[in-house]
C-alpha cells in the first residue's frame, strides 16, 4: 500500500513538473507576439518617423544609437520625421522607425533596409578596405566600447548624469527620472 502511495506521489511530481516545462515554454517561445501598436498613426508613404527619446536642454539625444541614425537620415536626405517618444520598440530598443505603417528596431537593421528601399548609399565611393576598417570600429563601439560607456554614466555616476543633463526639469515625468539615481547608489 505504501509503495502503491510513494509511486503516485512520485508520478504526481513528474505531472507538474512536466506543466511546469510546458507553461514556461508556451509563455516564452510559443506565445503569440502581440500587434504592434504605431506611434505614428496617420503615416504619410514613404516618410520615415525616427522614434527616439525626447530631447533634453543639455544635448540633442541620450542615445547614440539615435543620434547616429538622425545623422545618416540627414546625409542621405531621406524625408523624415521626428517622434519623440519614451516608448521602446517590440525589439526594446530606441531608436527604431516606423516606415508605411511597419516598426522597424535596430539602428544598423535600420540602415541596411533604408539604403535598399530608397536606393541610397553613402558609401558607395570608399574603397572596399576602408569599408571594412569602418566596419570593424562600429561594431567594436557598438558592441563594446559602448555597453562600458552606459555602464559607466548609469551604473556609477547617473544621479551626476541626471543633474548635468536637468532630465528631471525637462522630462514630463521628472519625478520617476528623479528616483534613476536612488537605484544607481551602491
Amino acid at each position: 500500500m505504501w509503495l502503491w502511495l510513494f509511486s503516485l506521489f512520485l508520478q504526481l511530481i513528474g505531472l507538474l513538473v512536466l506543466l511546469v516545462a510546458l507553461l514556461l515554454v508556451y509563455r516564452f517561445k510559443l506565445r503569440p507576439t502581440p500587434p504592434t501598436v504605431l506611434l505614428k498613426k496617420d503615416w504619410e508613404k514613404d516618410v520615415v518617423y525616427l522614434c527616439q527619446f525626447p530631447l533634453c536642454p543639455s544635448v540633442r539625444s541620450i542615445s547614440p544609437f539615435a543620434l547616429k541614425l538622425e545623422t545618416w537620415l540627414k546625409l542621405t536626405g531621406i524625408k523624415y520625421e521626428n517622434i519623440h517618444s519614451m516608448k521602446f520598440s517590440s525589439k526594446g530598443q530606441i531608436p527604431y522607425i516606423e516606415l508605411n505603417g511597419e516598426q522597424i528596431p535596430d539602428s544598423n537593421i535600420i540602415i541596411q533596409k533604408l539604403k535598399e528601399k530608397f536606393q541610397v548609399d553613402p558609401d558607395k565611393d570608399i574603397p572596399a578596405a576602408d569599408l571594412a576598417m569602418g566596419h570593424a570600429a562600429t561594431v567594436m563601439v557598438e558592441n563594446h566600447t559602448a555597453h562600458i560607456g552606459f555602464h559607466y554614466r548609469y551604473g556609477h555616476h547617473m544621479e551626476n548624469f541626471l543633474k548635468t543633463l536637468k532630465l528631471a526639469e525637462y522630462y514630463p515625468s521628472g519625478k520617476a527620472i528623479k528616483n534613476w539615481g536612488e537605484y544607481s547608489r551602491p
